[in-house]
């Protein structure tokens, strides 16, 4: 699991901005736990995302809604919300919330890999995805050989180890298939992805 210490193929023509930023947190120490639909109540200490009453009222098909943004969502926020953490759970929620309303959530393989931990079943894993309509949208060769080559940059020019290649991964995908990105790391995207800063 990649440890934050903050918590592409660039995408022509697309005005990339971040999502409103949360605060900082280290994620990489959890448990798993399991999630279940069976009915409307929550599971022991996690409540839904937001009220059964609510999801059905803003239910939609993006697809075809003209309105749609597309936000990508970095692992740390969807951790604050699936472990109910006490600082950050209610803002990343809010965030999350938003970013429902304003059109479609999407989630690269990197951060669905980061999600088995908390849930270690996939079917509740992707129950949970499912519950904040959030897709899972694949890394293209292009984003993987943009991801690799700036690792590599970062890696000559002395950076720490601490920041492995799932780091760049999830920022180039984010950078060229959303429109905006949701994370509570942006000291390390607006340092070594500048394109967040000058687009946000």
């Amino acid at each position: 699991m990649r440890k934050r210490p903050d918590h592409y193929s660039k995408a022509p023509q697309r005005a990339f901005r971040y999502a409103p930023q949360c605060g900082s947190r280290d994620y990489s120490h959890r448990e798993g736990t399991s999630n279940s639909e069976a009915n409307d109540s929550p599971a022991p200490g996690r409540p839904h995302l937001w009220p059964p009453w609510s999801r059905w009222k803003y239910r939609r098909l993006y697809r075809g809604d003209k309105r749609k943004v597309i936000t990508a969502v970095d692992t740390n926020i969807l951790l604050d919300v699936i472990l109910v953490d006490d600082q950050y759970g209610p803002e990343s929620r809010e965030r999350l919330r938003t970013a429902y309303d304003r059109g479609a959530i999407i989630v690269c393989d990197i951060v669905f890999a980061e999600l088995v931990p908390a849930f270690g079943a996939r079917d509740a894993l992707e129950r949970a995805l499912d519950e904040i309509h959030a897709t899972l949208s694949p890394i293209t060769s292009s984003i993987a050989f943009e991801a690799g080559s700036r690792w590599m940059q970062y890696r000559r020019a002395g950076g720490p180890r601490n920041r492995i290649i799932a780091d760049f991964l999830i920022g180039s995908h984010a950078l060229a298939s959303a429109d905006t990105f949701l994370t509570r790391d942006r000291g390390f995207y607006d340092t070594y992805f500048p394109e967040f800063r000058s687009l946000g």
